[in-house]
């Protein structure tokens, strides 16, 4: 998730028409970026390791302050608020360049066909986190409330369609990009006929018949 709403800032930045923006977007400052989101989630994940443990095949928290950190931070704002937020503003903001940029033709063929996949994943990533977060939102506010066993199991239903929806974001983006891309159509057009061929393609064996004595052991 982190990959997606970084690259959708990437992509504001590449179709921006201020050259200091352009500039921002570098494969240098891309390594520099990975390196350090890599080290923020192995710190952010090493306190699950010490305070969560297994009672009854279920994970659970017995650090009271982690386990509200967790909630609220985490949850809440590194895997919904942050993502969401950052999604939207600024696969708005690149998609308003790209068209500015598509009249000016000063986009080249291969980062429009880039962006267009993006914003194509940056849709799925909306549709996969909405609904989770405002369930999310109702859980927290019906907490307190008394419910039928029938409101439970309704609520149970809802949420295994909303956590199904919450994995859309990893299966999906093959499928994205080979809708929104014609470029990666092509590729993936390319590969199958490649592999197809070699798998078909049958080696003639040339082998000589030498007159002689045949030699009987």
């Amino acid at each position: 998730m982190t990959c997606e709403w970084l690259a959708t800032i990437d992509r504001f930045l590449i179709t921006s028409r201020s050259a200091n923006l352009r500039q921002l977007s570098k494969i240098k400052w891309a390594y520099c970026i990975n390196a350090g989101v890599v080290v923020f989630w192995i710190l952010t994940c090493i306190p699950d390791l010490i305070f969560t443990y297994i009672s009854s095949n279920v994970c659970a928290n017995y650090n009271e302050i982690w386990g509200t950190y967790y909630n609220y931070v985490d949850n809440w704002l590194l895997y919904t608020a942050v993502p969401l937020v950052t999604v939207i503003v600024f696969g708005t903001l690149a998609y308003r360049n790209m068209r500015t940029l598509t009249n000016t033709r000063q986009l080249q063929g291969a980062d429009r066909q880039l962006s267009y996949m993006i914003f194509g994943q940056i849709i799925i990533i909306i549709i996969s986190i909405l609904p989770g977060t405002i369930f999310d939102v109702y859980s927290s506010a019906s907490v307190s409330v008394n419910k039928t066993a029938e409101q439970e199991n309704i609520e149970y239903f809802i949420f295994n369609i909303v956590n199904s929806l919450g994995n859309l974001t990893y299966g999906s983006g093959f499928y994205v990009f080979l809708i929104v891309s014609k470029t990666f159509r092509q590729q993936v057009k390319r590969c199958f006929c490649y592999f197809g061929k070699n798998t078909n393609d049958v080696t003639p064996v040339n082998t000589k018949m030498t007159p002689g004595r045949a030699n009987i052991t």
